[in-house]
C-alpha cells in the first residue's frame, strides 16, 4: 500500500504539471484533525479545472494515479443524472488505496466554499483561494500540507 506521502505527492504533482488544474483541495476524514488517521482512509480530493470536458471525455489520464481495479462514476449513471456541474471518480487501486476525485469547474469555487467547511487547500494557482478551512490552521500548517507532511 502506498503511503500517505506517496499518494499526496502523486495527487499534487499531477495537478502541478497540468495547467488546467487550478486548485486542489482535500476534504473528508483526512481533512478532519479530530479523526485519528488510519491507513484505510480514502483520499477525498477536488480538482478545480479551467475546462472540465477534456477530463471527462477520456478516462485514460486517470491511469496516472495507479492500477485501478474498480471505478464508479456517479454522474455518468443514466438513472440518476447529475444535478451539479461537477464529475466524480470513485477509484480503488490494486494497492487498496482509494481516491474519491471530484472535478469542478473553476467558476463553482464560491459555491463550493459555501458548503463543506472541512477542507484543506493544497494548491492554488488562483489568487481567489486564500487560506480557507473549517479549522484555524496556521501558516505553518498550510506549509506542512504543501510539503506533504501530516498535520498532527
Amino acid at each position: 500500500m502506498r503511503s500517505e506521502k506517496e499518494m499526496m505527492d502523486l495527487v499534487l504533482s499531477l495537478a502541478e504539471q497540468d495547467e488546467r488544474i487550478r486548485i486542489v483541495t482535500l476534504e473528508g476524514s483526512r481533512a478532519n484533525i479530530n479523526i485519528p488517521k488510519d491507513e484505510f482512509q480514502d483520499y477525498d480530493i477536488t480538482y478545480f479545472v479551467s475546462d472540465i470536458e477534456p477530463f471527462i471525455s477520456n478516462d485514460d489520464w486517470l491511469n496516472q494515479f495507479g492500477n485501478i481495479i474498480m471505478m464508479q462514476k456517479p454522474e455518468d449513471m443514466e438513472l440518476f443524472p447529475p444535478e451539479e456541474k461537477g464529475f466524480s471518480y470513485l477509484m480503488l487501486f490494486d494497492d487498496y488505496n482509494k481516491i474519491d476525485l471530484t472535478l469542478l469547474p473553476l467558476e463553482e469555487l464560491d459555491n463550493y466554499l459555501k458548503g463543506d467547511k472541512l477542507i484543506i487547500p493544497c494548491i492554488s494557482k488562483e489568487a481567489q483561494l486564500l487560506f480557507h478551512s473549517g479549522y484555524d490552521l496556521t501558516e505553518k500548517d498550510h506549509f506542512d500540507i504543501k510539503n506533504l507532511k501530516s498535520i498532527t
